[in-house]
């Protein structure tokens, strides 16, 4: 199957990937049982080991040009027996809106998924001012937003941009912003938290797990639609391009990147929307409603803002998104008495997703592959 893709993969092209067919895997288990145990010791496989030796049937294999991935088809709970039988399990997530990927994955039941516990007095919390550029003129686009963040040199507050890829980041790089990687992420975050502001910093595919409060990041930049770094995940987006459950954790990735600068009920922060598929996929009908409704509003105040700027005709469209900015750091009474009844408008969610019925067959459906395989190895010789 695919053998260009093959040859792809073989050259070290990190965006071509296959799937190993489900017979292949079974036919090679034993082989790579031994391989996997051999190296069991290694830090990528040493805690996962336990889990898959006695169940690799039960998993698929992922080849791209730059990594090996092997991935359970069900993620079972059954093999941790204290959360399995726990009397009661409480999921807790500042970032989580949507938590209907809890049914399949740790089996709770859809009835708890869709009546959550909430702060019913809490509508919203912190402020965040959404730009879409190109909205305001469509030759601020994504290339003049990043060459104009890249040559200023902040001295009271943090500039962040979040990029879904290593291409994405050496544009910045080559525009002189500081990169943070995997060996320095924590470096570069502490020098923000303390105040040390010199070039816009630049993350590479991290959304979640990051705090930026305060000054550490007045200005944020959204840089391009995110992509799945698991090749599982890819590899269903690529077979289910339309998915509704793509489509909602692709709204989740982008909710988690525009809240990493607004921390606190008082903290807020200037989001800049770029790139033409994350902007589609924002306002796009289709997709628009996968987000909570909390962003829903803010992209529609980020709209309606770019509206207003458009009237003016006096300044470069450049300069048009700058004063936005400003006023939003200068703590402009009319922009936050804006902003705050805008907000108080939010209105609950009651669409009605079918999304549970098919998370609920899906994790049947995988539980019985699991009970069948299992069988099947249990299963006494017949004469």
């Amino acid at each position: 199957q695919g053998e260009g893709s093959w040859l792809d993969i073989q050259t070290g092209d990190y965006n071509t990937f296959m799937a190993v067919p489900y017979w292949s895997w079974n036919n090679k288990k034993t082989e790579m049982l031994r391989i996997l145990s051999a190296t069991q010791e290694k830090r990528q496989i040493y805690y996962t080991w336990p889990l898959m030796c006695d169940q690799i049937e039960n998993y698929c294999c992922y080849i791209s040009g730059s990594k090996i991935e092997i991935s359970p088809y069900n993620v079972s709970i059954r093999t941790f027996g204290s959360f399995l039988y726990a009397t009661h399990r409480i999921l807790m997530s500042a970032t989580t809106q949507d938590d209907s990927f809890f049914v399949k994955g740790l089996e709770f039941s859809p009835e708890a998924v869709k009546n959550p516990l909430r702060n019913e007095k809490q509508k919203w919390s912190g402020e965040k001012m959404l730009i879409i550029s190109s909205l305001v003129e469509e030759s601020c686009d994504h290339d003049l937003i990043v060459t104009n963040f890249c040559k200023s040199s902040p001295s009271k507050f943090g500039i962040v941009a979040l990029v879904p890829s290593t291409k994405n980041c050496r544009q910045y790089q080559n525009l002189g912003a500081i990169t943070a990687t995997t060996g320095n992420i924590v470096e570069e975050l502490d020098k923000l938290k303390k105040g040390i502001f010199s070039k816009i910093v630049v993350i590479n595919n991290r959304y979640d797990g990051i705090d930026l409060p305060d000054e550490s990041c007045r200005i944020l930049i959204m840089d391009s639609l995110p992509y799945f770094d698991s090749l599982a995940d890819r590899y269903e987006e690529q077979a289910c391009p339309n998915s509704e459950l793509i489509n909602k954790r692709i709204a989740q990735k982008i909710e988690q990147g525009i809240g990493r600068g607004v921390r606190g009920e008082k903290d807020y922060c200037a989001i800049l929307i770029i790139g033409s598929e994350l902007v589609r996929f924002m306002r796009s009908i289709a997709t628009n409603k996968f987000f909570s409704p909390q962003t829903r509003k803010q992209i529609d105040i980020g709209i309606e803002i770019a509206d207003m700027a458009k009237e003016d005709k006096t300044e470069s469209p450049i300069k048009v998104v700058l004063s936005l900015i400003k006023q939003m750091l200068v703590r402009d009474e009319g922009w936050k008495e804006y902003y705050a009844s805008e907000m108080e408008t939010i209105a609950e969610d009651n669409a009605e997703s079918q999304v549970y019925d098919r998370l609920l067959k899906e994790r049947q459906a995988e539980q019985f592959f699991v009970k069948v395989s299992m069988r099947k190895l249990f299963l006494p010789c017949s004469d």
